[in-house]
């Protein structure tokens, strides 16, 4: 209460009452640093005085003396390490009463019943302090001190640490001492409180603590649970991958370095495993891609292609080729179609080769060349949304692009690759196709905007696996139909907040 009273009596202060005041406090928040132990709880009330104050002498000239200056970056810095470590043992002492409660009948938390000899023990091991001065564990100032941080102490770091080490080293206090224990183990990398997001993305504009934030974000990017994490998880997470590969030069070059590494000669090597450990990388690479601007990575496209087109032509694993034909999908979207004129006979030759090999032998239910043809199905989608002209003289082959979609003659038969297979897999005994709408699949390729306008989107936007082949019939039954109406009722219109809404949900699988 008194330093609340504080806190708002400094605010009003003018700046030559500020620098009067100066001296006292700053002595006072020495003291307090002293007996810490003691005085735990009020380190982060400390703290919040003392940058209202000292936002008040840098606005004076008192902040020119070498000095007033050295103090005030001391005493800073130590205020905020003794809220972290208050921080962090409020957050240790709350998960241990988390421990030890118990859900009573009501279904609310309880407490258990106390050993009485622990809490002798406890007691007289305790400091002589008042009951009064001491305040409660509790999870809300854990909350508070990371928000303090996020939005009050990281973003003033410049105004209040001059010194380039000092602001380096506060922010390696912070990652190593908050951030870092937050993020690691975590089932859900991404999924992590907003809080602990501002304060990296606060650091980020800090070209001095690079250092500090590049760390928890390459682990993190790293981890192989990272796609575990929720779509909503990714695209938070979207600047603070931006900016490290924006930073780092050879973070791209590190990362499609690990894509295309020889396979092991050992015969124990576990082959499922090492062809995981590949599709996660061209997974990391997608999401990197995703991250980015419009042709942000276009000088690196070169090289990129060539990953793909080695991986393609030297890895057969459906799980690793998936991988690839969700990377050319960001690829469409991050880059303009011209720049990709090298890389479209590729494509097409790929994808025609997955088709066909699905007329030639159905997969059975559950195989794991399902994910390979949904990939191959949701590029294709996307390709005929995006209408590109490179695309545009080729797409015959996949699709009947004519009137014939619509208004089919007598003795019609299928010549485009999705008609044919639409033909060939709604042969096959077993549930109808009104079982396939059921598991995602759109029953429009467009969706209403301002008006009478309509956006182009993608088919399969909402189908994530496959169980059947037969779950594809909706797609390859309506492709031309979708496509031929959409000429005349979108405009070219894409709605691209929904194809890139699927991106995400295609990679982060926490759904």
């Amino acid at each position: 209460m008194l330093f609340d009273f504080l806190e708002q009596y400094l605010r009003r202060l003018e700046g030559p009452l500020a620098v009067q005041v100066w001296g006292r406090f700053l002595q006072l928040a020495k003291d307090l640093s002293s007996v810490f132990r003691e005085f735990k709880s009020q380190a982060f009330s400390a703290l919040r005085c003392f940058v209202v104050l000292a936002d008040k002498m840098s606005q004076t000239s008192a902040i020119e003396d070498r000095r007033v200056r050295k103090e005030l970056q001391d005493v800073f810095s130590k205020l905020v390490e003794l809220c972290l470590l208050a921080g962090r043992s409020y957050d240790q002492g709350s998960w241990m009463r988390r421990h030890a409660l118990a859900v009573n009948g009501t279904g609310r938390d309880s407490p258990i019943l106390r050993d009485t000899k622990l809490d002798d023990k406890v007691n007289s091991s305790s400091t002589s302090l008042p009951d009064a001065v001491k305040l409660p564990w509790s999870t809300d100032l854990v909350d508070q001190i990371y928000t303090y941080l996020a939005f009050d102490v990281v973003p003033n770091l410049r105004k209040f640490l001059v010194d380039s080490d000092k602001v380096l080293a506060l922010c390696t206090s912070i990652v190593s001492t908050i951030i870092a224990p937050v993020v690691k183990g975590r089932p859900r990398p991404l999924d992590v409180d907003g809080a602990i997001l501002s304060i990296l993305r606060e650091m980020t504009k800090l070209s001095a603590a690079m250092k500090a934030w590049r760390g928890p974000i390459v682990d993190i990017l790293n981890d192989n649970r990272c796609f575990n994490s929720s779509a909503e998880g990714g695209k938070r997470w979207r600047v603070l991958v931006k900016m490290l590969f924006e930073t780092d030069k050879t973070a791209l070059t590190e990362l499609l370095s690990r894509i295309t590494t020889a396979p092991s000669a050992n015969i124990f090597t576990n082959r499922e495993y090492e062809m995981l450990l590949r599709s996660l990388n061209l997974r990391r690479l997608s999401y990197v891609l995703l991250t980015g601007e419009k042709n942000q990575f276009l000088t690196q496209l070169p090289t990129i292609q060539e990953k793909l087109v080695d991986t393609l032509r030297s890895v057969t694993a459906p799980i690793v080729q998936s991988e690839v034909y969700l990377c050319v999908r960001v690829l469409l979207c991050r880059l303009s179609p011209h720049n990709l004129s090298s890389f479209w006979p590729v494509i097409l030759t790929e994808l025609y080769r997955a088709f066909e090999q699905v007329t030639g032998s159905l997969p059975s239910d559950g195989s794991e060349e399902l994910g390979l043809i949904l990939a191959a199905s949701k590029l294709l989608d996307l390709l005929l949304v995006l209408q590109t002209e490179e695309f545009q003289i080729h797409q015959w082959i996949f699709i009947t692009d004519t009137v014939d979609a619509v208004y089919r003659p007598d003795q019609w038969s299928p010549a485009a690759m999705l008609d044919r297979l639409a033909e060939i897999v709604g042969e096959l005994p077993g549930e109808g196709s009104s079982k396939h709408l059921d598991h995602g699949v759109s029953t429009s390729p467009t969706t209403p905007s301002v008006g009478t306008r309509i956006l182009r989107r993608p088919f399969l936007r909402n189908l994530h696996q496959l169980d059947s082949i037969r779950d594809l019939v909706p797609f390859f039954n309506q492709a031309s139909i979708a496509y031929y109406e959409s000429v005349y009722s979108s405009d070219g219109r894409v709605d691209w907040e929904a194809v890139e809404e699927g991106l995400y949900e295609d990679m982060f699988e926490g759904r």
